[in-house]
């Protein structure tokens, strides 16, 4: 029994030294590839944390040159978009409707989050109802990735006023909600034709 264990003992011992580059490789690899992980999750939470300071900057103090700093350093950071959110209403409301245009598209363009990417997409198809570009807002509103009545009210003010096409739109709209102040935004647009939002 002991020769046995002795032999055996050996064998391993004869594929280990046969085989320890082999080990040591994939050991270093693996342990490699780890680190790499790591420094990985480090870098993202360093960029992520830049970007949280840039957005409080910018909330206690707005400045152009931060919202720049954030669109070219961190361009698919909530942060900047949550930033150019704010700053497309602010162009809007200046009546600076292609910077507004632009802070819009930049976050459907380099959004990975759908609802941030689809509340870019309904301001934007907005300015385009705004400009009179009914066409192009309904186009932007069909590539909603979620629907609400929101969204559905703000296809049907794109359509043309007194057309049956708005007023079976709306009708729709109305029916997705259960959000009686939605509800008299779509009355509102249903029976006096105006336009809102």
């Amino acid at each position: 029994m002991k020769h046995d264990d002795i032999s055996e003992e050996l064998y391993y011992q004869a594929l280990l030294k046969k085989n320890f580059k082999k080990i040591m490789a994939t050991t270093a690899f693996i342990v490699a590839i780890a680190l790499a992980y790591e420094i990985n999750l480090y870098s993202i939470a360093k960029k992520q944390e830049a970007a949280q300071i840039l957005f409080e900057k910018q909330q206690a103090e707005p400045n152009k040159n931060n919202v720049l700093v954030l669109k070219k350093e961190h361009p698919s950071s909530i942060h900047t978009h949550l930033v150019l959110l704010q700053e497309a209403h602010r162009e809007f409301k200046q009546g600076l409707m292609n910077q507004a245009n632009d802070s819009l598209s930049f976050i459907i363009s380099n959004s990975q989050d759908t609802g941030i990417s689809d509340i870019a997409k309904m301001r934007l198809a907005a300015i385009q109802r705004h400009l009179g570009n009914y066409e192009k807002s309904q186009t932007i509103l069909s590539s909603l990735t979620h629907t609400s009545a929101l969204s559905a009210l703000q296809k049907a003010l794109s359509l043309p006023n007194n057309s049956k096409e708005r007023e079976k739109a709306l009708e729709n709209a109305s029916k997705k909600t259960e959000n009686e102040h939605i509800k008299q935004l779509i009355n509102i647009a249903q029976y006096d034709n105006i336009e809102i939002i």
